[in-house]
């Protein structure tokens, strides 16, 4: 059995491109126009553009809005007429130009392990929910993945490279607040990396992530005049906060669903969410200290429940991401400690200690279970380290060929369990 999958490995790849080829073909069908529109956060995006398309641009800004998604949504719409699905259409633009970027900017060692990297992503995509819909987490995240391997993994002798740095920087920074956060991973991953492995080109890279940074942050601020003018000092972004008509932000919410979680048999593994509703009687009745409202406060809220917490989300994460990447997680992380151990240094070296770190982060700040789609980016860089990985599972079988085997089971359980479509 073990001699004839070593013997069929390209055919095993050509065919798994084909199954990772038609399940994203069915899930982008599916979520552009079979799962019933708007639903869940493109509520938010619906109501932006309704505005702008009301109000113009100036206003719109004033009352908050994520600029540069909202405005390709009004082009889709004049070119098109779609009104407000021209919002997916947006959606579905940034993942397909993320499959063109990977096409043709990064290099890979050879056509297999290219086309190892494709079939992970084109079943990531859809699997994560970070792309297809109407909202502008597609956006954010090609910008912020071009920024990083333009960065890191693209040389820069390539024609556009420096060009691709700052205005990725600059959309990815004006897109979602949340930048804070990828941005903080991305300069902290490298100066541990910086720490153990000195050298002229870190102070090179260095300088570039603090200058497109501060440039891409310039340009944001300069995007909100409107709101300057009008003496409010904030960036315009998209308010996706449920505090104005809940009475209780997000994090408050996770915690409290996360505290009552962690009382049952299973440790608080896998907690579901309560009711909102729950959450905000047990504020009222506790007060307003009683659950932390916001990323900082949960930090320093409970150190107990946060330790207890962040082993927690690291075994969760590690448990779902197979539904994700396989078994290349779990392999990556080893990997990595043996490049660090055998002193590898290099620019995967660099991008992995984003994606690790990157991962550790969530599963400390985010007092609940870790919606996969904010790890995408760094599944993506995972994917990319793992392509070209000759690790051999058993016999001659690489871990690769194991692992599509294993994606392909992962589709075709997906296709019986949901008969094809979700959305219908």
């Amino acid at each position: 059995m073990f001699n004839k999958i070593k013997k069929n490995n390209t055919r095993i790849i050509n065919i798994s491109f084909l199954i990772a080829s038609f399940y994203f073909f069915i899930r982008f069908i599916d979520c552009l126009f079979l799962i019933p529109f708007p639903i869940g956060d493109e509520n938010v995006f619906v109501k932006e553009f309704n505005y702008f398309i009301n109000n113009g641009l100036v206003e719109s800004i004033r009352n908050g809005m994520s600029i540069f998604f909202i405005l390709l949504s009004f082009l889709i719409h004049i070119l098109s007429g779609l009104g407000e699905f021209s919002l997916r259409i947006a959606g579905s633009i940034s993942t397909i130009s993320l499959l063109i970027y990977f096409y043709f900017r990064p290099n890979f060692s050879n056509s297999n392990h290219k086309k190892i990297f494709f079939i992970l992503l084109l079943f990531l995509i859809p699997t994560t929910g970070a792309s297809i819909h109407a909202t502008n987490d597609s956006m954010f995240f090609l910008f912020l993945i071009i920024y990083i391997f333009e960065l890191i993994i693209i040389d820069r002798s390539i024609k556009g490279n420096k060009v691709l740095i700052f205005l990725s920087s600059f959309i990815m920074i004006a897109t979602r607040p949340v930048f804070i956060v990828y941005t903080g991973i991305i300069i902290i991953s490298f100066f541990f990396f910086s720490v153990i492995h000195r050298n002229e080109k870190n102070k090179k890279v260095l300088k570039e992530i603090i200058l497109s940074i501060f440039i891409g942050l310039f340009a944001t601020i300069l995007l909100s005049i409107p709101n300057i003018l009008n003496k409010n000092y904030k960036l315009s972004y998209s308010d996706k906060s449920i505090y104005n008509e809940r009475g209780i932000t997000w994090t408050e919410w996770v915690y409290h669903s996360q505290k009552i979680g962690n009382s049952s048999k299973r440790f608080g593994l896998f907690s579901p969410m309560l009711k909102w509703q729950e959450a905000y009687k047990y504020k009222i009745e506790n007060g307003d200290q009683s659950l932390p409202d916001s990323y900082p406060e949960y930090l320093t809220h409970d150190l107990g429940f946060l330790l207890m917490r962040v082993v927690s989300s690291i075994l969760e994460i590690t448990i779902i991401s197979i539904r994700y990447v396989g078994l290349l997680f779990i392999l990556f992380s080893f990997i990595t400690l043996k490049r660090y151990l055998n002193k590898d240094f290099d620019n995967k070296m660099l991008i992995s200690f984003i994606a690790l770190f990157g991962i550790l982060t969530w599963s400390i700040i985010w007092p609940g279970l870790v919606q996969h789609r904010w790890l995408f980016p760094f599944y993506v860089i995972i994917i990319h380290c793992m392509a070209d990985n000759k690790l051999i599972f058993y016999k001659s079988i690489s871990i690769n060929i194991l692992n599509l085997l294993i994606i392909n089971f992962i589709v075709f359980w997906f296709f019986w369990k949901e008969s094809f479509f979700m959305g219908i």
